[in-house]
């Protein structure tokens, strides 16, 4: 029996979002234009793919699923939906409230997921120090953001909720 298996499909596609929906919420808190969502995504993306050698059951199984083409679509189009129609503060808000849903989701399984925890706190900040905001043509600036900083804390305090 896997993790996958204790979790519904509705279930685990959440579960399968949250690291795009911790990225997400960091990105969206303090948009920096092109080149620093290129920058954000990229930390997302190596914070990811990390997780397929150094993560826990869980992080790696949901590592896995991205593997298909389906599931990649499915979170890509999530976090579209997401975005569509919202303020970045609307959008942020719904992304960590969603974030924790999935915390809790974990504890009522009985899942500490503390090193799951871990990782999606890993991804926000990896995002976050990704690129400077402010400036110009990426000089000056700063490294973190004072909405990121506060998007940040209210991650770690959706993913602190659930954790027991």
């Amino acid at each position: 029996m896997t993790v996958r298996d204790a979790f519904t499909d509705d279930e685990w596609s959440e579960i399968v979002l949250a690291p795009m929906l911790a990225s997400f919420a960091v990105t969206a808190a303090d948009p920096s234009g092109l080149f620093g969502v290129i920058r954000e995504s990229s930390a997302a993306a190596r914070a990811m793919e990390a997780a397929r050698t150094d993560g826990d059951d869980l992080t790696s199984e949901v590592m896995a699923t991205y593997d298909t083409p389906e599931a990649r679509k499915a979170a890509s189009d999530a976090i579209s939906g997401l975005a569509r129609g919202q303020s970045p503060d609307e959008a942020t808000a719904k992304a960590i409230a969603r974030i924790s849903d999935v915390s809790r989701l974990l504890e009522n399984r009985g899942l500490e997921a503390r090193a799951f925890r871990t990782w999606l706190r890993g991804i926000a900040r990896d995002v976050a120090e990704a690129g400077t905001e402010g400036g110009f043509l990426g000089f000056g600036g700063e490294q973190v953001s004072e909405a990121e900083k506060a998007t940040l804390a209210k991650i770690d305090g959706a993913l602190s909720e659930g954790s027991g």
